[in-house]
């Protein structure tokens, strides 16, 4: 665990002891989300590798499984911080602050990318994206 910077922003890494492969990691607002966001990718890496069909990529845990908090939709008023909605809504409420801070460390984001000479075929720019860590979701043809 370290904080980045001196703003609300925390970085987590979960290593096996001894080697340096790393199993989870998350940037969050607060140390011990942070800290949950990385052990819970590490839980699921290992739950998948071990669980999971042959050659199924690992996919970590993110602020998209948080709809009910992304909404404005209040948790129900019997839930408290064990229920994963209102973790979620937490996380989300704290977004803003996480942001900020990410922002002062790293400058405002960069405009579009396109590749060289300005070709933005599809798998050119989804093998980039891919290397990056990204993944595309949605076919061009198919957006408005």
């Amino acid at each position: 665990m370290r904080r980045l910077g001196g703003g609300q922003a925390y970085a987590a890494v979960v290593r096996v002891p001894g080697a340096s492969a790393v199993l989870g990691s998350a940037v969050e607002a607060t140390p011990a989300d942070a800290a949950a966001m990385a052990l819970l990718g590490a839980v699921t890496r290992a739950m998948a590798a071990g669980h999971g069909p042959a050659g199924a990529a690992h996919a970590p845990f993110g602020g998209a499984e948080a709809p009910l908090a992304a909404a404005g939709a209040a948790p129900a008023a019997w839930a408290d911080e064990g229920w994963t909605d209102v973790w979620l809504a937490g996380i989300a409420r704290r977004e803003p602050a996480l942001t900020a801070a990410l922002t002062r460390l790293a400058g405002p984001a960069p405009g579009p990318w396109l590749p060289p000479g300005g070709d933005p075929g599809a798998a050119r720019t989804a093998a980039v994206l891919h290397s990056c860590g990204f993944t595309v979701l949605a076919d061009p043809k198919e957006s408005p």
